[in-house]
């Protein structure tokens, strides 16, 4: 079973629930949690888009092998995103596409 979680600002994130959170499947806050290196960056909306999110760059950390975006989404949410150190950076006005697995993010009581 999978879990949907609409954020305040209006993102439907679709969710691994976990056995250990003892989370309602109905409703609740909750804190959802996505590890950086799981997000994947693209410059086109892939076709099975679960949790695609559009945004621009807003701030490139370089650390060695791995860069650190920081994306601002559509909705105004923003996410760091650690990528390999091998992709083109795309300047602030191109759009750019966040989209990550449901097994690749969790669910957590707020």
């Amino acid at each position: 079973t999978m879990l949907w979680v609409i954020t305040d600002r209006g993102l439907q994130i679709k969710v691994q629930p976990t056995d250990t959170s003892g989370l309602p499947l109905t409703s609740g806050a909750v804190v959802v949690s996505v590890r950086p290196e799981k997000v994947n960056v693209s410059f086109s909306p892939p076709d099975d888009a679960i949790n695609c999110f559009e945004g621009r760059l807003k701030h490139v950390m370089y650390l060695g092998t791995h860069v650190h975006y920081v994306v601002q989404l559509r909705s105004g949410d923003q996410l760091t995103v650690r990528q390999p150190n091998a992709l083109n950076v795309p300047d602030g006005d191109t759009p750019i596409y966040l989209h990550w697995g449901a097994d690749d993010c969790l669910a957590l009581p707020e």
